[in-house]
């Protein structure tokens, strides 16, 4: 069985829900759409280097962790 990390997502109502209550909680468009695509696909992380996403997220009600890819490696490597 391949195992893959990648596939498409395609539009979708519960999408633009979450973006717009991120929107509403100070994400920008793009960045609201992101995050709102990662939820849909039921990822555990989301890795960005936009330092304005990660002081957010600690008040985005979203089921999952974002993170700079410098923190997260330390996480992984120190569990």
């Amino acid at each position: 069985m391949e195992n893959s990390s990648s596939f498409e997502i395609g539009p979708a109502v519960e999408i633009d829900s979450t973006a717009l209550v991120l929107m509403d909680l100070g994400l920008g468009e793009a960045d609201s759409l992101h995050v709102a695509c990662a939820v849909h696909a039921k990822s555990n992380y989301f890795v960005t280097t936009d330092d304005a996403i990660i002081k957010r997220s600690e008040r985005l009600p979203i089921p999952l962790i974002i993170s700079n890819p410098i923190h997260l490696l330390e996480a992984v490597r120190d569990s």
